[in-house]
């Protein structure tokens, strides 16, 4: 799952790797790239943004909150690489992991464009539900997990080779133990 956000006493957290997000345009769009946006500016934009009810949508609804702006997406889509096909055909600008964006961004099909503010940071987490017992298999598996991430920098995309592991918001707020699920 992908944060920050706030888990229970239960849930025991790791923080894997950071997730660097990037904003970009499409070709209509393109020539906001010639001076670095303001938060205050992307409020005024279209912009495209997951649906609500998503860790990355939670943080950008705080993002603009925390100065006193509301975000209030042009278009709402399910995933992020539907963000950037909506930013791709001029709908609007869109935030999405960088390692999504990087091969339209090399073809020009996108833009990137700069912001005049540093972005606080994205993670990805492996989470798991404190004093319930593991299967030998699972404490393997969160043995290598947390080994193996520990203090890494990613972007999800198409790049990345290393296993994202993913917990459905929901999850988190169960009684039950986490299910993990990996994606490649």
């Amino acid at each position: 799952m992908s944060g920050p956000f706030q888990a229970g006493k239960e849930i025991k957290l790791h923080q894997l790797a950071r997730v660097e997000e990037m904003l970009v345009a499409g070709p209509g769009l393109a020539h906001l790239a010639r001076r670095p946006l303001h938060l205050r500016d992307l409020a005024g934009l279209p912009l495209v943004c997951l649906e609500p009810g998503t860790c990355a949508r939670d943080f950008y609804d705080e993002l603009f909150a925390a100065k006193g702006l509301t975000l209030n997406p042009e278009v709402e889509v399910t995933t992020a690489d539907l963000v950037l096909a909506t930013v791709q055909h001029d709908l609007g600008v869109g935030f999405v992991p960088a390692g999504l964006a990087r091969p339209l961004v090399e073809s020009g099909a996108v833009t990137p464009l700069r912001l005049a503010f540093a972005m606080p940071p994205r993670w990805i987490y492996a989470a798991r539900v404190q004093g319930r017992p593991l299967s030998a298999a699972s404490r393997a598996f969160w043995k290598h997990l947390t080994e193996s991430w520990s203090g890494g920098t990613t972007s999800p995309g198409p790049r990345h080779t290393r296993p994202t592991l993913l917990v459905h918001k929901e999850l988190m707020e169960r009684q039950s133990p986490c299910q993990p699920f990996l994606i490649r």
